[in-house]
């Protein structure tokens, strides 16, 4: 059972990026809205939830304010996506969160 989860994850990830920004108006930029459990957790204006790499939290818990994110794929196996702070060029791996806002 955690094999097939861990497979349907994966194979869900690359749709991720592509359906959290079209929640965004045309033109408007993906920026970090909330910074939860010192870094753990990045919340952004579109909605969408990101878990961080424990490895890279070092950067993440650092993030306080609201700036402009890319997210990309090239992260790790495990944390596939990488949010790249536009200002800064800090990046940090990152993959989608089950945490809802909602």
């Amino acid at each position: 059972m955690i094999y097939l989860t861990f497979a349907l994850t994966f194979f869900f990830y690359p749709c991720y990026a592509e359906k959290a920004s079209r929640l965004l108006p045309e033109g408007a930029l993906l920026h970090l809205e909330i910074n939860m459990n010192g870094g753990q957790r990045l919340l952004l204006n579109d909605n969408s939830a990101w878990d961080v790499d424990p490895e890279d939290l070092e950067i993440s818990r650092l993030w306080i304010s609201p700036f402009p994110l890319q997210i990309t794929l090239g992260g790790s196996d495990l944390y596939p996506y990488l949010i790249i702070n536009t200002q800064s060029q800090k990046q940090v791996k990152a993959k989608p969160s089950t945490y809802s806002i909602e």
